[in-house]
């Protein structure tokens, strides 16, 4: 997303991980980092502790979500979902995208959005 272009409402998804995600929540002074994985991508596994540190390290300071997109039928399974996220330490609320719905929402690169934005 573009700065000052208002982040859309992440609906679509066909279940939730860990809580509950919803626009108003990631729009606010913090921006919002949004890490799009999939239970069969090797990079994304690998990428993970990555994230995981980053939200650890910026709790306090950043929104950190995840929406899990499939890439093949058996990615498609929810509980192999919340199996490879509990085994990667992926706490943060998960927006399971098994329909690619809120993919085509988001911009690709897009990462962030302030409270002032979204008033702008």
């Amino acid at each position: 997303m573009k700065r000052r272009e208002l982040m859309p409402e992440l609906t679509g998804a066909m279940a939730t991980l860990n809580g509950t995600v919803s626009r108003d929540e990631l729009i606010g002074e913090k921006p919002a980092f949004i890490h799009f994985w999939s239970v069969s991508c090797h990079l994304c596994k690998e990428a993970m502790p990555q994230v995981n540190e980053f939200r650890g390290r910026y709790k306090d300071k950043h929104n950190v979500r995840s929406v899990h997109m499939p890439r093949s039928e058996h990615d498609l399974d929810i509980g192999l979902v919340k199996k490879t996220a509990e085994e990667h330490g992926i706490i943060q609320p998960i927006l399971v995208n098994n329909e690619h719905k809120i993919t085509c929402l988001i911009p690709k690169g897009s990462s962030a959005i302030s409270k002032r934005a979204a008033a702008a």
